[in-house]
């Protein structure tokens, strides 16, 4: 008798195969909506590129969250852990995409042009870190206080 697939199983595929149907709609799009320039692509830099940044995450980023990931494993109490995880990975991802707008990356592209990255985006960064924080303590500090909660119940 044939077994069922574990349903993470199920799910994985399922999310293999919308994945994979998400690259195969950006490649044609990359390729037709060059429309007859299709050299004006450049794809040989945007290969380097692809190639560079899956160098870069394979090879720093995703290393730098599984050791962030590990070191806060060691957080006492545990109901800590998943609120503290979270945080960082929030606050690495978010520092990840303003990474450009912070140092200001394209600014001197069209020189006299003041509608380019026209924000405090340092403010902004931070303003959302602070959220992001202050969300973490809150239910770090909700989760500490039902377990404290539930354990005089107990007694």
């Amino acid at each position: 008798m044939r077994q069922r697939p574990e349903p993470a199983t199920r799910v994985f595929w399922v999310l293999t195969a919308v994945g994979a149907a998400v690259m195969a709609w950006g490649i044609f799009g990359l390729v037709t909506n060059a429309g007859p320039a299709v050299t004006q692509i450049k794809l040989g830099r945007w290969l380097l590129w692809f190639v560079g940044a899956l160098l870069v995450h394979d090879g720093l980023i995703a290393p730098l969250a599984l050791a962030t990931g590990r070191g806060l494993r060691t957080v006492r109490p545990i109901v800590l852990r998943t609120p503290l995880q979270v945080g960082a990975v929030l606050s690495g991802m978010v520092t990840l995409l303003a990474y450009p707008l912070l140092r200001g990356y394209g600014q001197t592209a069209q020189g006299g042009n003041t509608s380019i990255l026209p924000s405090n985006y340092w403010s902004g960064w931070l303003t959302v870190m602070a959220l992001l924080w202050l969300g973490v303590a809150g239910v770090a500090g909700w989760r500490l206080l039902r377990r404290r909660h539930s354990r005089q119940t107990a007694r």
